[in-house]
């Protein structure tokens, strides 16, 4: 930053800063207006960055400090956003700023102060929420305490805890059960999302949420509007707009879900291969190891793996539990996650 004052930086004057001593450096250069007066005076800020230490063990460094002068050097004090007192070195007099009110909105309403420290702060907003719904402002004080407020009968108020809540969540939308008579009343329901399509085309995800107690919350994902279930997969909601949309009934699959299936190029395979397939797709619960001992029952199906039982192929790592296992991929009928063997 451009050197624009006649006297030297100041120094360091906190002992536990490795930078004691030295020079510190411009950062900001702000214009106050006097207390009792029109005239303005020339606040020239210095911070100091302590250097971080290689060494471990000597305590904890201390945060960026600051010092401040005036246009002739006076040192001065800070008492708050704007506020600064001290005393001129020249005429000395003592001097003193006020915060001005350049915007309404910026500053506490009312006149009030934090309450947690009791110290006055800058008031940011308004700013809309999705989550609210409504504007909300946010306060900062000088502390690093931090304050919301939303506007209720023309008054600037602190939110509720509620809609504190609300605010914070990570999303616009809420899983929990909201039935009072629920014993599972405000708890986070158990969510599944699935893709639908809806009747305009394009594909959109819903979150079905269930509780223990029997409720059931459909959210359509990524805003959270409610849809209401009017007949099996198809599913209708309003948007903000005020636009009904609605989903196409799911479809099942065709693949592998009739016994009468039959995956392609069945006629070309091995006699022992249509068989256990035909066993497979009539029974999609078989585990590997009823499988072969229902293989072992037909006398007339020799096994062709090394120990001649179709048990001990399927159930073992090997050629067998190889071979099932393409078998399966095949018909579309996995082993069951639970129990593989």
């Amino acid at each position: 930053m451009r050197k624009n004052y006649s006297f030297l930086n100041p120094t360091c004057e906190v002992k536990s800063c490795p930078r004691f001593g030295t020079r510190m450096e411009k950062v900001y250069k702000y214009s106050q207006t006097l207390k009792g007066g029109p005239s303005d005076l020339t606040i020239h800020v210095f911070g100091c960055r302590p250097r971080k230490r290689r060494s471990v063990g000597r305590g904890p460094l201390p945060g960026r400090h600051y010092a401040y002068r005036t246009a002739n050097g006076s040192s001065a004090s800070c008492l708050g956003p704007g506020q600064y007192k001290g005393t001129d070195i020249v005429t000395g007099e003592p001097f003193e700023t006020v915060l001005t009110r350049k915007r309404g909105s910026r500053l506490m309403p009312g006149g009030q102060s934090c309450p947690q420290c009791g110290g006055q702060g800058r008031l940011q907003g308004p700013q809309l929420s999705e989550r609210l719904g409504e504007s909300f402002w946010r306060l900062r004080c000088q502390r690093g305490h931090t304050n919301y407020y939303w506007k209720r009968n023309g008054e600037l108020k602190s939110l509720p805890p509620e809609a504190l809540k609300k605010l914070h969540s990570r999303t616009v939308y809420s899983t929990r059960c909201d039935c009072p008579t629920c014993p599972s009343f405000d708890v986070a329901m158990s969510p599944q999302k699935k893709r639908h399509y809806q009747e305009g085309g394009g594909a959109i995800y819903i979150l079905h949420c269930y509780c223990r107690g029997g409720h059931k919350k459909h959210l359509v994902l990524p805003k959270g509007y409610l849809a209401t279930q009017v007949a099996w997969g198809i599913y209708e909601w309003t948007d903000k707009a005020g636009q009904k949309h609605r989903t196409l009934p799911r479809r099942r699959r065709a693949d592998g879900t009739s016994p009468t299936w039959r995956p392609i190029g069945w006629d070309e395979w091995p006699p022992e291969n249509r068989m256990i397939g035909i066993l497979l797709i009539e029974n999609p619960d078989l585990t590997n190891r009823q499988l072969g001992h229902m293989c072992d029952d037909v006398s007339r199906l020799k096994c062709p793996f090394p120990g001649h039982s179709w048990e001990e192929a399927f159930t073992r790592p090997g050629s067998g539990a190889n071979w099932i296992a393409k078998l399966r991929k095949a018909v579309k009928r996995p082993a069951p996650q639970s129990r593989r063997l």
